[in-house]
């Protein structure tokens, strides 16, 4: 004996989803953890497994600049450390490009906090986005003797 007809079932599943429209297919709940752990492994597979291209490439596109921007700069180092190892130590040239191998040091380093909390934020983001999947809102305006009002609805 079956519990509920076809339709039945349609119904419960359409009420628990929020309210999808006829045609629309149920589909399970995204769980938070696992969109951090995509986030963490790779820049912008958490926003992926949350159905979000446009925030998945701009994630991807955050990350690899900031990781760019550290290779950049370690390069630079090494190549002003051959420049100044070929200057006699403690001379003038040696010292000038001694400060410019401290500097692409001081700015790899910065890069990588500013890379750590673009991480950060994609990792909050897709498991924000995954937990607020299934959230609908729904906004009316009404008018009644002379009052006008605004409805929200939020379904979660």
């Amino acid at each position: 004996k079956t519990l509920w007809t076809m339709d039945e079932l349609k119904g419960v599943l359409r009420e628990e989803t929020g309210g999808l429209k006829e045609g629309k297919e149920y589909r399970e709940r995204k769980n938070g953890r696992v969109a951090m752990a995509c986030a963490v492994l790779i820049p912008g597979l958490g926003q992926m497994y949350n159905e979000k291209p446009l925030k998945a490439a701009i994630a991807l596109g955050l990350e690899s600049y900031y990781l760019s921007q550290i290779a950049m700069n370690r390069r630079m180092r090494e190549r002003e450390k051959i420049i100044r190892d070929s200057f006699p130590p403690k001379s003038s040239p040696w010292k000038y490009h001694d400060g410019w191998v401290t500097e692409y040091w001081e700015r790899s380093v910065d890069w990588i906090w500013w890379s750590g909390a673009v991480v950060l934020a994609v990792v909050i983001d897709a498991y924000v986005d995954a937990k607020l999947d299934d959230m609908r809102f729904k906004v009316e305006a009404s008018a009644s003797q002379g009052n006008v009002g605004v409805s929200l609805l939020v379904r979660y």
